[in-house]
């Protein structure tokens, strides 16, 4: 009887220590995944979520609390993401704007006169802005039907052979189009730039802006003084 009530007692030791051990392995388990979540998190990967399961103790209340966190900073960059669309949105918004601000004060067309546009001309004029210019000024000498256009290149930096070379290019389509191009402002850079060229000036070329715009008012007074008067038709 005795071995028997021994026997018992050390099944059910047995039986404790097995149980412990479960628990043990169970515990460690459970760790383990609350680590690789929160590593997980770490690296970005808000997808790893802590397992649940079904045991109230206190171990369960930081798997949950692990997995808020994980959800709460996901949605973060969820949030910060959509932010950043949305900037980048209106950074290429704003420099598409800019880029038209550019354009617009690259070719600064001025209509100083029915049938008069000035043209002044600032900075450094490249290859690029040198085929603006002509496509935009054709484009609207063609389209009021301008009779002159003056070109003012007084505060044209770095000028060299080419680009002098495009602007009488760009003077000589505006002949074709029936429109008087006229030049001012030509200083000693622009002046040598032209020499090098060893090209005819076909197109007037004056000191001041205010003096294209009188000779302009001259030949236009000029021109009217020329057209025949009309006779009253008699009654």
């Amino acid at each position: 009887m005795r071995k028997t009530v021994d026997g018992l007692r050390d099944d059910r030791q047995n039986s404790l220590l097995m149980v412990t051990e479960r628990e043990l392995e169970s515990f460690d388990e459970r760790v383990t995944n609350i680590l690789e979540g929160i590593a997980a998190a770490t690296r970005g990967d808000y997808e790893t979520r802590v397992p649940l399961l079904e045991r109230d103790d206190g171990l369960l209340e930081v798997e949950v609390s692990v997995n808020m966190l994980i959800d709460e900073l996901a949605l973060l960059k969820y949030e910060n993401e959509a932010q950043k669309i949305e900037i980048q949105a209106q950074a290429q918004s704003l420099a598409e704007r800019d880029r038209a601000l550019v354009r617009a004060l690259s070719t600064p067309l001025i209509n100083v006169w029915p049938g008069v546009i000035a043209l002044p001309l600032i900075g450094k004029i490249d290859e690029e802005r040198q085929s603006r210019i002509s496509e935009v000024l054709l484009a609207r000498v063609s389209t009021d039907g301008a009779t002159h256009v003056i070109l003012d290149v007084t505060g044209v930096s770095d000028p060299d052979a080419s680009m002098v070379n495009a602007l009488l290019s760009t003077a000589r389509a505006v002949a074709l189009l029936g429109a008087r191009a006229i030049m001012t402002g030509v200083t000693a850079e622009v002046a040598r730039a032209m020499v090098e060229l060893d090209l005819h000036i076909e197109i007037p070329t004056l000191a001041r802006l205010s003096d294209a715009l009188a000779m302009v008012f001259r030949e236009k007074r000029e021109k009217k003084l020329q057209q025949p008067l009309r006779r009253p038709k008699s009654l």
